[in-house]
């Protein structure tokens, strides 16, 4: 993936490094790392800048104002970045650098509980990339609806870190329409927990990955239902697949 073609994911970059994207952003943007050795090498450069600041530091309130000032003009320009032309180097080098002056003046302006905060979430998504994945179940999906007889799919139970997910992907089932979404849920003991929406490609395939806490796990069964919108607690449709 080249940074010049896609600089408005590269500009993502140091809101990676402070933690400040959500779990799916943070698997994106693990995607992106891997075919972006601009962003890689960038991202080393600022843990080096990170590990000189001093890390023992009395942790005070760093002022709303002293916020705006410093960080307000770099996340704005990253925030409305989205050229429509390559970024010259110098430019990608201009912004490294902006940030890696933004955390020597954070530093020096004894306002640091958040940067404390900052870096313990990134240490924490560091960390993550090392531990490996385990597959702890395994279902398999069969068709319900007789005119989708080429329907299937598959679900994979997965711990990691101390975190299980359930990962689902399917194909062949028919395309959507208007607002319409197949829904997923958990069954157990005859009560149905929602575990998310998911919208198909024209081949049929979709994908939706779902955090699962242990109480949630001794479920009966898996089903999948043709939702009229993506907006039901209930089961409304029809069944398409199931275990």
């Amino acid at each position: 993936m080249s940074r010049d073609r896609n600089d408005n994911v590269c500009d993502r970059l140091f809101s990676y490094f402070l933690g400040e994207m959500t779990d799916e952003e943070i698997r994106a943007f693990h995607a992106h790392l891997s075919d972006c050795p601009t962003c890689r090498e960038e991202l080393k450069e600022l843990g080096q800048v990170w590990d000189a600041l001093p890390h023992a530091m009395t942790e005070l309130e760093l002022p709303e104002q002293l916020k705006s000032e410093v960080l307000g003009p770099l996340l704005k320009d990253q925030a409305q970045s989205k050229p429509a032309y390559p970024v010259k180097p110098g430019k990608r080098r201009y912004r490294f650098y902006a940030a890696a002056a933004v955390l020597a003046l954070l530093i020096g302006s004894a306002g640091l509980v958040e940067l404390s905060q900052w870096r313990n979430r990134s240490l924490t998504h560091s960390d993550n990339l090392h531990l490996p994945a385990e597959v702890l179940e395994r279902y398999s999906l069969k068709p319900f609806d007789p005119a989708v007889p080429a329907a299937s799919g598959q679900v994979w139970l997965t711990a990691k870190g101390g975190s299980m997910e359930l990962v689902l992907q399917t194909s062949g089932l028919p395309a959507l329409e208007g607002e319409q979404a197949y829904q997923v849920w958990l069954v157990k003991n005859g009560n149905r927990l929602n575990c998310g929406t998911f919208r198909v490609d024209s081949q049929g395939n979709g994908v939706l990955t779902y955090k699962i806490e242990e109480e949630e796990r001794l479920f009966d069964a898996i089903g999948i239902t043709l939702e009229p919108d993506s907006g039901g607690s209930k089961p409304r449709g029809k069944k398409v697949l199931g275990t």
